[in-house]
């Protein structure tokens, strides 16, 4: 029976190993996935079953361990070294699925023949915790990394396996001696029930998704894993490094920006890129198609090499609509957020190629304008002549209801300063390109007292309040793209224009025909607002002498010289005047479940789940003793003498009452009190000397009141929880008396 129940705890344990690791790698290439760890998983049982039996020295031990770690090299291939580098930055990079490359799959096999070892020789020797607790235990480090969903049924069945392996273990407790028929299964259940709970809190449903990296972007997007993007930007533009980063190689006329990823989130401290879907690359439409350019855009084919550039993100412009390259590993695991970005599974390498290709818009804003009726500022100044209107046709296509509730949500408490100079800056205007042009301008006037400055970084002022409001700061207006980026597509959503920040790269520097070197002092930031007429647009509000232009330079006139009549001429200093204003209905906070790991986020649901689950696991032992002294007590009612010497040699045990090895119940009991004593003579006789055990329940009842009398109340307590009573050697088994 132990032995079957060994190999029914490893097996399982095993199983749920393999069946979440199928679930975490993508097979690429060969040897295929499955049949190796297979095939390593039962080599690793016969050996620790052969072994066990044998009864090897140590070193046979570590020789047959060293044959499964073999399985390493010999999967990595001639280049082991660079193979196994590989397989690390997957590791501590990449989001799963991975692609099983040669040198993970040698060390998952290694690791499946390792812990069939243990499992096999456990098993063999009736030692069924040891048999449960390594594949369990591997179990839930795979379901911690998965970003998957846990299954319900996977939890359960851990419980239920490492439940059966404690229960079971030869060493802990004797099941047939303790529990009536059926009971082991039940017992085994009630403590599945309460590990389930246990692990339905540690385990996050998520995945490392809910703590670590729910942008599921990898390194580099602000996890918690790796490092934040806009760290890694303030770090190159203050070394104002002309190392390159990538070159490209592009067939489409004019100046353009390389994005990495967007930020659709702001929780008041920071940008983050929020929770949108992810899936796989594939088709010719990667971007969500609510989200698409409309009217005028060019294909443009971008043949990119990266230098330097070590990103879970791959560089590329505007929508992509189809993707190539050499590389086998990047092929089978690209994949594409709904924004359109494009993320790798580890990270970008030196000579790294690939090619995407993406439709660009090429509306300006005479187009947008136009598209959009010629707003109030547009209009007068074409009247004055300042402004002429588009002869291309525009769309007129909204960005869909809950998009737009997207792009425009901030949190229920941002500083009415905020929303006071959004609102100064885009007084009199309507539309949203009009703002959005208003915002652009008001950051690039020097009038503005805003100055380029790398000494500072984005967390060195308070607030973004502070920060645009608080004259008396040494920090007032001084940023770089940052900050700027930040600060416009907040006051763009507080007065209700869709907005999102893209964290990338300035154009770079041509070096050829059609060849451009992008730097690592390129790096970047900057907003996109969704217009009529075009969709996401760009605009710089970052005052860098040496940078690029921005969107409103395109046009001929200042649009605050055309705002509507009766329009503040100036923009109030926000903070020494003006009043409050009430802060309008800026739809729901930011859930915490959709925040990136930039800022470490612990939900209260998981928090109370965990502390449940620690609960839970607290009251294993005192659930467990409760139970087992319930059915004692049933049995030595009926006589069973076995079963009250058990329960009062367990309850001393705990209390830290131990009995000599060369002491008989009978001595061990007298020592203590006569009280005791009464009951070891009684089991004696039943064990021994075949006699009736008569008087069995009022001396237990004696035994147990004199517990109360002996021991403090504290000290009763604190035996519910020792484990003592659970080990070998505690006492259990009797000695003839004498």
């Amino acid at each position: 029976m132990g032995t079957a129940l060994g190999w029914l705890t490893g097996l399982g344990g095993i199983a749920l190993c393999l069946t979440t690791l199928a679930g975490l790698m993508v097979p690429i290439a060969p040897p295929p996935l499955p049949p190796v760890l297979v095939t390593a998983t039962v080599g690793g049982l016969l050996a620790g079953w052969a072994l066990q039996k044998m009864r090897v020295s140590p070193f046979t031990w570590a020789l047959a361990a060293a044959l499964g770690l073999a399985a390493v090299p010999l999967a990595a291939g001639p280049d082991t070294a660079d193979s196994l580098r590989q397989a690390w930055e997957l590791f501590r990079y990449a989001v799963p699925p991975v692609p099983a490359v040669p040198a993970l799959i040698g060390i998952t096999a290694a690791m499946m023949w390792l812990l069939g070892m243990v499992a096999g020789a456990a098993a063999t020797s009736r030692h069924l915790t040891l048999a449960a607790l390594p594949p369990l235990g591997t179990a839930v480090f795979l379901l911690v990394l998965d970003r998957a969903p846990t299954p319900w049924w996977a939890l359960a069945a851990i419980a239920l396996l490492l439940g059966i392996g404690l229960l079971a273990d030869r060493g802990l407790v004797r099941i047939s001696e303790m529990l009536p028929a059926g009971g082991s299964v039940l017992a085994a259940s009630s403590l599945a029930l309460l590990l389930t709970l246990a692990l339905g809190g540690l385990v996050p449903q998520g995945g490392l998704t809910s703590w670590r990296n729910t942008t599921g972007s990898g390194a580099g997007v602000g996890s918690g894993a790796a490092f934040d993007l806009f760290v890694g930007m303030h770090r190159d533009l203050i070394e104002a490094s002309s190392e390159p980063a990538f070159q490209a190689i592009t067939d489409g006329a004019g100046t353009f920006y390389w994005s990495l990823i967007t930020l659709a989130d702001y929780d008041g401290e920071r940008w983050t890129p929020g929770a949108l879907t992810i899936g796989r690359a594939s088709g010719s439409t990667w971007e969500d198609p609510r989200m698409l350019p409309y009217g005028e855009t060019q294909a443009v084919v971008q043949d990119v090499t990266i230098s330097s550039l070590q990103e879970s993100l791959l560089p590329h412009l505007y929508s992509p609509t189809g993707f190539a390259s050499d590389d086998e590993v990047l092929l089978a695991t690209l994949q594409a957020r709904q924004d359109g970005s494009l993320l790798l599974a580890a990270r970008t390498r030196p000579d790294l190629t690939y090619r995407v290709e993406s439709q660009v818009p090429t509306a300006t804003l005479a187009d947008l304008a136009t598209a959009a009726g010629l707003p109030p500022i547009f209009s007068q100044a074409a009247a004055a002549g300042r402004f002429s209107p588009s002869t291309r046709p525009g769309g007129s296509r909204e960005l869909p209801a809950p998009l737009r509730q997207v792009y425009t949500r901030l949190p229920s408490d941002l500083p009415d300063e905020l929303t006071r100079l959004a609102r100064a800056i885009t007084a009199g205007v309507e539309t949203d390109l009009e703002k959005a042009v208003l915002l652009e301008t008001f950051f690039r006037d020097p009038a503005n007292r805003f100055a380029y400055d790398l000494s500072t970084s984005g967390h060195d002022s308070p607030t973004l309040a502070a920060w645009l409001t608080d004259t008396t700061s040494p920090l007032y207006r001084r940023g770089y793209c940052e900050q700027y980026a930040a600060a416009m597509a907040v006051l763009a959503r507080a007065v209700g224009v869709p907005s999102r920040v893209v964290l990338g790269f300035a154009p770079g520097e041509a070096i050829g025909p059609g060849v451009v070197e992008v730097q690592k002092r390129h790096r970047h930031a900057w907003v996109e607002i969704w217009l009529v007429g075009g969709g996401w647009t760009r605009f710089d509000p970052t005052p860098r002498g040496d940078g690029p232009a921005s969107t409103s330079s395109q046009l001929a006139f200042d649009p605050r010289q055309f705002l509507p009549p009766g329009t503040p001429a100036s923009i109030p200093v926000i903070g020494e005047t003006g009043e409050d204003e009430p802060t309008p209905d800026r739809g729901p906070t930011t859930p915490a479940d959709q925040q990136s790991g930039a800022g470490l986020s612990l939900p209260l649901g998981p928090i109370f789940l965990t502390l449940l689950g620690m609960v839970a696991l607290l009251a294993i032992v005192p659930t467990w003793k409760w139970a087992r002294r319930g059915m004692r007590r049933r049995r030595w009612r009926r006589g069973d003498t076995r079963a009250a010497w058990r329960e009062v040699s367990d309850r001393l045990s705990d209390l830290g009452v131990a009995r000599r090895g060369s002491q008989t119940m009978v001595e061990f009991a007298n020592g203590i009190d006569p009280a005791f004593a009464a009951v070891a003579h009684r089991a004696g006789a039943g064990f021994y000397g075949g006699k009736s055990a008569s008087g069995l329940t009022p001396a237990m009842e004696r035994a147990e009141a004199k517990l109360k009398q002996i021991f403090s109340t504290r000290r009763r307590l604190l035996a519910w929880l020792s484990p003592r009573s659970m080990r070998p050697g505690s006492g259990l088994s009797p000695s003839a008396p004498r």
